[in-house]
């Protein structure tokens, strides 16, 4: 099942991305059509992403923890320069953090100017932080190392582009997602700007 899925989250957007320029082309809108197709592509990367958040938590909790005394006893240039216990706390707290700051600072603001856009700025950075915590999971999966089976992910080729195709197509969707927002936001300036509100 992981091959399978692996395999729609890369195509996903690359099939997307092929059918919002040809479309695009057809309608001479290229612009209009290759972002929303692109962003239905990547349906298939979230519904990865979100596969692997159970499996990498349940492997991380199942490991075997390497004895504290051996990791004290380790020369100076073998010990770990981040503590993988500590990372795997602070990636669990701080995208929940800009989760729950992102909705309420967009709706504070959004309320305070009288302006959606903000809110939905505010939305969108929380859907960052969760997205962020989505391919620390992926990728921690894909990297793992199994005593048990003896399955270390990290010097596979396979591994490795299946990273940089994950994190290259989520930067670009979080980019377009972006662009849409601000324009939806400049939109609503505008549109304020030809009607303006005068007191009564």
């Amino acid at each position: 099942m992981e091959h399978t899925l692996s395999t729609i989250a890369v195509l996903g957007p690359l099939v997307g991305l092929l059918v919002g320029a040809g479309w695009g082309f057809a309608r001479h809108n290229v612009g209009y059509y290759l972002p929303r197709a692109y962003l239905v592509g990547c349906m298939g990367l979230l519904i990865y992403l979100v596969w692997c958040v159970p499996q990498w938590n349940r492997h991380y909790e199942t490991k075997q923890k390497i004895p504290a005394e051996w990791k004290r006893n380790q020369p100076p240039e073998m010990r770990e320069l981040i503590d993988p216990d500590a990372a795997e706390t602070v990636m669990r707290i701080l995208p929940l953090v800009v989760v729950v700051g992102g909705l309420l600072g967009g709706w504070v603001v959004g309320s305070l100017k009288k302006r959606k856009g903000y809110f939905w700025r505010g939305a969108f950075v929380s859907g960052v932080g969760a997205l962020a915590y989505l391919l620390w999971c992926a990728y921690n999966w894909h990297v793992r190392w199994d005593p048990q089976t003896g399955y270390s992910g990290l010097d596979k080729v396979r591994v490795l582009l299946i990273n940089l195709l994950m994190f290259v197509a989520a930067g670009l969707a979080v980019g377009w997602g972006w662009s849409f927002i601000g324009q939806d936001q400049q939109d609503e300036q505008d549109e304020r700007e030809r009607n303006p509100v005068h007191p009564v």
